[in-house]
């Protein structure tokens, strides 16, 4: 009976009504079909069997009503009545030919058929005696008629009153097994429908203690339910209650939170146009950079060529002191030499002293020049050299400045991107505060919607309570029953900036699931609620 458990409460109901239906049909078409033969039965008695009976027993009193007016006839001289006894003779006569036709006409079959023209012929040889008598009778010759009547006429009207009796016994014993097939039909046709309706007021009772037991069964779980969906219904409220504040306090939080996107995005732009200002300006220090590399590149070169002038020139002055030494010892041995000559060298002498004098000058003045040479060198080749790490240091700085450049493009192209993604931040915050303003909407909506069903499965218990119910009587099957929902409420932390922290967890399980609030199956095994 699986499957029929598993119909719905409709189906359930249609069937068993049908089935009721059904035996009712049945026991009606039986009733019917007995009726029909009941009704058969009669027809037949009415139409074949008795037609035969009340032909016969009426032939048999008009034939003696026949037979006393023949003597009346006969006994009586005057003539008026012998005239109305041959009137009564004549319609006496037509009454039993018509009668005789008439049972012809509703025979019930070969034998009555049979029986019916040995009548005639009896009836027709009667009356013909009646033609022998009657001619005698009015002759007055009263014997002779007596002696017809008495013996040849009541030969044949005994036969004929035999033959009416053996056609009233024919019908009778055919009319008797039609009421004996009419017995049996309704004996039959009775004790089905006894039968039928024995089954239909047992199955009857227990269908209606069944459907009673199932629906006060189901009502009781109704009940049940009611309360569990009351008691759900009021933690939904609370819920709902809770989550709408936590909505109100997220959306305020999602708009304090806005603003300071707000906030931030225009000082991350400002941060990011103070970037594209650093890099420009680092750029163009860039650029200066490159140009006093390139003017110490240049000083390098010329500090460079003038340490070689300057070398060049050490160089001459250091063949001018060779210059002058040789002249002073030129002068030295002209001197020698003019000594001895005597007074004839003695103004080559002069000359040579002079000449000696200038050369021991130019010797003096070529090494104060070289030490001036060789000290303007040695500054030359510091100044070389500081020029030189001025040339390395400026390259330094300006690979430096190169990369703080670079750094500089990257911070502005990181602040573009920041920017960037902090509208789109704030563009999703300001789509989360309508969402969370829409959720606090509908939060409010379905506090409206808890504290309705609440106030539903309030009337729902009340309608309930209406059905007088016997808990201790009902048969029970095992059921599941609706589980216990949780009793926990949805809790909210404040962050410092304002913000709330929803527990969404405890949100999800304050809130009963589908399968908790469904009414239809919860609780009703095969016999629950289920749609018509």
């Amino acid at each position: 009976m699986s499957w029929f458990n598993r119909m719905s409460v409709g189906k359930k109901l249609f069937c068993s009504f049908s089935f009721l239906l059904v035996l009712m049909l049945v026991m009606g078409s039986v009733a019917i079909w007995k009726m029909a033969s009941l009704n058969e039965n009669a027809d037949q008695i009415a139409k074949s069997w008795l037609p035969g009976v009340i032909a016969a027993s009426e032939i048999n009193r008009d034939l003696n009503n026949y037979r006393a007016w023949e003597y009346t006839h006969l006994t009586s001289e005057d003539p008026k009545e012998m005239a109305e006894a041959e009137k009564m003779l004549a319609d006496l006569k037509a009454n039993m030919e018509e009668k005789l036709q008439a049972a012809k006409a509703a025979t019930s079959g070969a034998k009555e058929t049979e029986l019916l023209e040995s009548m005639g012929q009896a009836m027709a040889g009667y009356f013909a005696e009646t033609d022998k008598w009657m001619p005698l009778s009015k002759a007055n010759k009263n014997d002779e008629a007596e002696e017809v009547l008495k013996t040849s006429s009541r030969e044949l009207s005994e036969t004929f009153r035999d033959l009416a009796r053996k056609e009233v016994t024919l019908n009778a014993e055919g009319a008797d097994k039609e009421v004996e097939q009419a017995i049996s039909a309704y004996q039959t046709g009775r004790n089905v429908t006894l039968i039928i309706l024995g089954i239909n007021v047992v199955l009857g009772i227990g269908i209606a203690t069944w459907i009673s037991r199932w629906f006060t069964r189901a009502i009781v779980e109704v009940d049940d339910i009611s309360a569990s969906v009351a008691s759900a219904s009021q933690q939904l409220a609370a819920a709902s209650e809770q989550l709408s504040s936590g909505a109100q306090q997220s959306a305020s939080s999602l708009e304090e939170t806005a603003s300071s996107l707000e906030e931030i995005t225009a000082t991350v732009r400002q941060n990011a146009d103070n970037a594209d200002q650093a890099n420009q300006l680092a750029n163009n220090s860039r650029e200066t950079a490159e140009k006093g590399g390139a003017v110490v590149a240049n000083a390098v070169t010329a500090m460079g060529e003038i340490n070689q002038a300057s070398r060049k020139i050490a160089d001459i002055i250091t063949t001018i002191d060779e210059i002058a030494f040789q002249t002073n010892l030129l002068a030295l041995n002209a001197a020698v030499e003019a000594a001895r000559a005597g007074e004839q060298g003695r103004g080559f002498a002069v000359v040579a002293g002079e000449v000696r004098n200038l050369a021991q000058r130019s010797a003096s003045a070529a090494r104060e020049i070289k030490t001036l040479i060789e000290d303007s060198v040695d500054k030359v080749e510091v100044g070389s050299n500081l020029v030189n790490k001025s040339g390395e240091t400026l390259e330094e700085i300006v690979t430096s400045v190169k990369r703080v450049t670079d750094i500089v493009a990257e911070i502005a192209a990181a602040s573009r991107e920041q920017t960037s993604g902090i509208e789109q931040i704030n563009k999703a915050v300001a789509q989360m505060d309508q969402v969370t303003q829409s959720n606090a909407s509908q939060t409010e909506e379905m506090s409206g919607t808890a504290v309705s069903l609440s106030e539903q499965a309030e009337q729902l218990k009340v309608v309930v309570s209406q059905f007088n119910l016997n808990r201790e009587t009902i048969n029970q099957a095992p059921k599941s029953k609706p589980r216990n929902l949780p009793s926990h409420e949805p809790s909210y932390t404040s962050r410092s900036n304002g913000t709330a922290k929803k527990q969404y967890g405890v949100v999800k399980s304050a809130v009963p699931r589908r399968e908790e609030m469904d009414l239809v199956g919860a609780g009703m095994g095969h016999d629950g609620f289920e749609e018509f």
